[in-house]
């Protein structure tokens, strides 16, 4: 897979005008190319047979290799403006290499007509190797520097225990479960005294209470779940040595919990309403870490969601239907990289959709954002650098489009 972003960088022209001096430079911008090969394969083994007893085993590999060119200039071009001395304002090359190997199983076993216990392990191992070449006025040198290689092997073993009990229309549950995050290595290295140009793995623990009910005949269905997770070695977003870019270090330890309800109901034969949402009472950091201390909020976490959709499906004959959706999404605000005091603020989207579907086809009208709002996924802040306007990212204007689909 092949993927080229070009961005615009004006935002940094305040540091480089107290380096070229005021009104030198007019514009920055900046080219990402990323080179992604990966090859995944997944075999199970499940029981077929009836008993209380059921299980499934199996294995996972995963091979992959990424490259993340970055190249970076001005207007007027670096080059000219210190006499060929450096060829470009930013360069920084990415070549990551990961393979992981896993080995899981679950088994589930009916104690009573209403209980049921279950236990899984998933055991894996991962390497990864990095490889790092810069250049340019950010980093003191026009001729590519080219770090050590970085190279990682980390093993883990990941359980899971549930218990339910199923009382026919309505059912409780509940779950504990490890989950693991790989490591990675970092497009832009982090500040002093880290210096970092990877990050280690991090680990949680989740806990989940809940219960799903069907009321009226089941045509309505309401879910509803208190969750607690812990969470150890958090990878944390921080300001890189690059303005308007971020790194990725391992923090602290921290925490989240809340509540997470979804209700569904069949108004008609053709109606069907959903809501969902969920709210944080806490996520935030539990010690003080590099940026952060007790008590802050975890970055990229939204206190607050909400979804709500409303669709339509009428069969015109037997092989052809006509879909219609709306949908609102709400999103709360969120703080996006630990030291950095700007907050990405709550958002709201509207959207819709008309489809006709046919056995093998489907051709579709659709409108995204269609009361057209201003929606601000990530508000980066200054990072830090007073003389930095700031960076982030905007969802796009309404957007008006036909998709075609083919099912072979």
């Amino acid at each position: 897979r092949e993927a080229h972003n070009l961005s615009d960088l004006s935002g940094i022209i305040p540091i480089l005008d107290g380096i070229f001096g005021p009104g030198v430079v007019t514009n920055a911008t900046i080219d990402i190319d990323i080179l992604t090969d990966q090859f995944t394969q997944e075999f199970r083994l499940t029981s077929l047979t009836k008993g209380p007893l059921q299980w499934t085993v199996g294995m996972f590999y995963k091979d992959s290799s990424e490259f993340l060119g970055v190249d970076g200039d001005s207007t007027p071009p670096v080059s000219d403006l210190t006499g060929g001395f450096y060829s470009t304002l930013l360069l920084r090359d990415l070549d990551d290499d990961f393979q992981q190997i896993a080995v899981f199983g679950e088994a589930s076993y009916e104690v009573t007509d209403n209980l049921k216990a279950t236990l899984g392990l998933r055991w894996f191992n991962e390497t990864r190797e990095s490889l790092v070449t810069v250049g340019g006025p950010f980093f003191g040198s026009d001729a590519p520097i080219t770090s050590p290689t970085a190279k990682s092997d980390t093993s883990e073993v990941n359980p899971k225990f549930a218990l339910s009990y199923d009382m026919g229309e309505t059912m409780f549950y509940f779950t504990a479960a490890k989950g693991f995050r790989s490591g990675g290595a970092n497009g832009f290295p982090a500040p002093p005294p880290l210096d970092s140009d990877s990050y280690e793995p991090d680990t949680l623990w989740g806990y989940e209470l809940g219960t799903k009910s069907l009321f009226l005949d089941g045509n309505m269905i309401f879910k509803g779940a208190l969750f607690y997770s812990k969470w150890e070695n958090v990878q944390t977003k921080v300001p890189s040595t690059i303005p308007g870019f971020e790194a990725i270090i391992n923090g602290g330890d921290a925490h989240v919990q809340g509540i997470e309800l979804e209700l569904t109901a069949l108004l008609s034969d053709n109606f069907q309403a959903d809501l969902s949402g969920s709210w944080l009472g806490e996520s935030e950091y539990d010690d003080d870490s590099t940026g952060s201390a007790a008590g802050d909020p975890l970055v990229g976490v939204a206190e607050n969601n909400l979804n709500a959709a409303i669709t339509h499906h009428y069969d015109i004959t037997n092989d052809y239907s006509l879909i219609s959706n709306l949908n609102y999404n709400m999103v709360g605000e969120s703080y996006v990289v630990v030291g950095v005091p700007g907050v990405t603020p709550a958002y709201e989207i509207l959207n819709m959709s008309v489809s006709l579907q046919a056995l093998d086809w489907s051709v579709t009208l659709f409108a995204t954002n269609l009361l057209d709002e201003f929606i601000l996924y990530r508000n980066d802040g200054p990072y830090g650098d007073p003389t930095y306007e700031g960076a982030g990212l905007s969802g796009p204007p309404r957007t008006i489009g036909v998709r075609f689909g083919l099912d072979f």
